[in-house]
């Protein structure tokens, strides 16, 4: 176990474990695409309304007339008496209980009868959930007491944001699953091609793919450790530092005498 650890930071040590079997890299794998995703479950967790707020000017006000116009009524879902309604507040499109809304535009805040949808200047959407954290109560009743206290919108907010969380991790888990799969196959075949195919250095593609998935887990492992404390860094230090490995693997292959 202590000479595995090695593989975290000496090349060669990868090399000397290029045989593991699927037993171990398999669920090594799996470990792998946990850690990497921990930067991405801190930011839903730690995400900064005010933040929203400050990088998407008008929304914050607009968001506001919503709560002070809709005449709606809540519990778990939402009715409205002026359902199908739209508007323009601040720069944002407001639509109300809308009949159908399929295409997400720039600024636009969409409120369904189970969710509401926001997006930003770019068309993508920042805020999308439900309405089962808020409770039992009227838009009206929200206003007034958003009115007296302004950090009551920034609560709703994140209770809209927190509603799927669990849908979010697992889908944001799906895809860099997937990604990072890609990232084994693609180097593992560069790795091959190099040193395996038509070489006399006598590297099998599965030896490939076991040292790039043991490559992988010490960049996830800080990603996950610089993520506890700045997600967004830790997103770009997972890639950067996977790349440098790689290069230093591809490296001493080369020092291999034939």
């Amino acid at each position: 176990m202590t000479q595995w650890i090695t593989t975290l930071y000496s090349q060669k040590k990868l090399i000397d474990y290029k045989k593991t079997g699927v037993l171990v890299l398999i669920p090594l794998f799996f470990l792998i695409n946990f850690l990497v995703c921990i930067p991405y479950f801190v930011g839903y967790f730690s995400l900064s309304v005010e933040g929203l707020f400050d990088n998407n000017t008008g929304l914050k006000p607009a968001l506001l007339e919503v709560f002070e116009k809709g005449e709606c009524e809540l519990d778990l879902s939402v009715s409205c008496v002026n359902s199908n309604t739209t508007w323009i507040s601040n720069g944002y499109t407001i639509y109300l209980m809308p009949s159908s809304h399929d295409e997400f535009k720039a600024k636009e805040i969409v409120v369904l009868a189970d969710r509401v949808i926001i997006t930003n200047a770019q068309s993508v959407i920042m805020v999308s959930g439900s309405y089962e954290n808020i409770g039992s109560t009227s838009f009206s009743d929200l206003h007034t007491q958003m009115v007296k206290d302004s950090e009551v919108l920034n609560i709703i907010v994140k209770d809209i944001v927190l509603s799927e969380l669990a849908a979010n991790m697992m889908r944001q888990y799906l895809l860099l699953f997937f990604q990072n799969l890609i990232y084994v196959l693609v180097l593992s075949a560069a790795l091959y091609i190099g040193f395996g195919w038509k070489s006399k250095k006598n590297l099998g593609f599965m030896e490939s793919v076991a040292m790039n998935v043991q490559m992988m887990f010490s960049p996830a492992l800080l990603s996950a450790f610089v993520g506890m404390y700045n997600p967004g860094m830790a997103v770009v230090v997972f890639p950067i530092i996977l790349t440098m490995r790689f290069l230093l693997l591809y490296r001493s292959f080369i020092r291999i005498k034939q």
